[in-house]
């Protein structure tokens, strides 16, 4: 028999301006993203003259573009504060 779990988000409220949205369970807490091969501390050789095209460049590109999805969770929609309260919300 298969359980399944009720899905889970987070209600964040804007400690400034009150507005009230849901953030996906996988945006409501800050995440350290690893890339393969590379080392905690370690610098990445990226420029804008030679950009890095190793084999890690893909998991860079996307560790990249989940933490901007991440930062827009961050920020109230209506004022753009930062400070706010969450809370869990099954349904």
């Amino acid at each position: 028999m298969h359980l399944r779990w009720p899905l889970q988000e987070y209600k964040r409220t804007c400690r400034d301006c009150g507005h009230i949205w849901r953030v996906p369970r996988q945006f409501a807490h800050k995440q350290m993203l690893s890339i393969p091969g590379v080392v905690g501390g370690s610098r990445l050789p990226m420029s804008d003259i030679n950009p890095y095209a190793g084999p890690a460049a893909g998991d860079i590109n996307a560790s990249l573009r989940i933490g901007q999805e991440s930062d827009a969770y961050r920020t109230c929609p209506e004022c753009r504060s930062r400070h706010y309260s969450q809370h869990l919300v099954w349904f």
